[in-house]
């Protein structure tokens, strides 16, 4: 079996009921890994006071993410999670706790490691409400889902399809792309770790390295390095 030395998993939005936690439980079952680095929008903070209904295979993920003492876990905070901060006000155990983090590769290569929402407007905006915009989101997501039974959608939902034109046309109105870009240049870094767009892949722009998690509703994947330094995209 290969070994990875770090794993990164974005966008499982654990709470809520589009989240594949089993894909994930059998995917993090199959592999070899020394560390987790989970880039944002883990746990579904508004549905945290439900905790006591989520499906089992969300408990037992839970459970495997935050009190595996095995694995050094590493929490970047997302625009959905955000609130996390008020509960875990200090390294808990295993578990640092971070907005953002700089990575190093087995070659000593810097990454920037965040979620990526940070100059997004539209998430800024849902940062001052969240409660209600969470409500809103599920509803939209329920109208996506049942266009989807009706045209028979199998290979990508309407809702990712939506999602993605929406953050599309924030990026462009908030020059996002550049924004990163000069973040990254200004940290020395070689590229970002992210989530956030829910569009998993493995891209080079202006010798930057883009390396999306992806996320756990719809494409179920995430990112790899192994101990040759090599990034991997890895679907459940």
């Amino acid at each position: 079996m290969k070994k990875y030395r770090t794993l990164f998993i974005s966008d499982i939005h654990l709470g809520t009921k589009w989240c594949h936690s089993q894909q994930l439980l059998n995917l993090l079952n199959s592999l070899s890994y020394d560390n987790i680095i989970l880039v944002g929008d883990i746990i579904e903070c508004t549905k945290l006071k439900d905790i006591d209904k989520w499906p089992d295979s969300q408990i037992e993920l839970l459970n495997k993410l935050f009190f595996d003492i095995r694995y050094k876990i590493t929490y970047i905070l997302g625009n959905h999670d955000n609130l996390i901060k008020e509960y875990m006000t200090s390294n808990v155990d295993n578990i640092e706790i971070s907005l953002y983090k700089i990575y190093n590769t087995v070659d000593k290569t810097s990454y920037l490691v965040e979620h990526g929402h940070r100059f997004n407007s539209l998430s800024m905006f849902t940062e001052c409400l969240i409660s209600p915009w969470i409500i809103f989101y599920d509803i939209i997501r329920h109208m996506f889902n049942l266009i989807d039974i009706y045209f028979k959608f199998e290979t990508t939902s309407s809702m990712y399809v939506f999602r993605y034109f929406i953050k599309t046309i924030m990026m462009l109105m908030t020059n996002y792309l550049q924004k990163l870009i000069d973040l990254i240049k200004s940290l020395n870094c070689r590229g970002i770790i992210f989530g956030h767009l829910h569009k998993p892949g493995i891209q080079y722009k202006k010798d930057i390295a883009f390396l999306n998690c992806g996320d756990w509703l719809e494409h179920k994947t995430l990112i790899a390095e192994d101990y040759e330094g090599g990034f991997h995209l890895i679907t459940g």
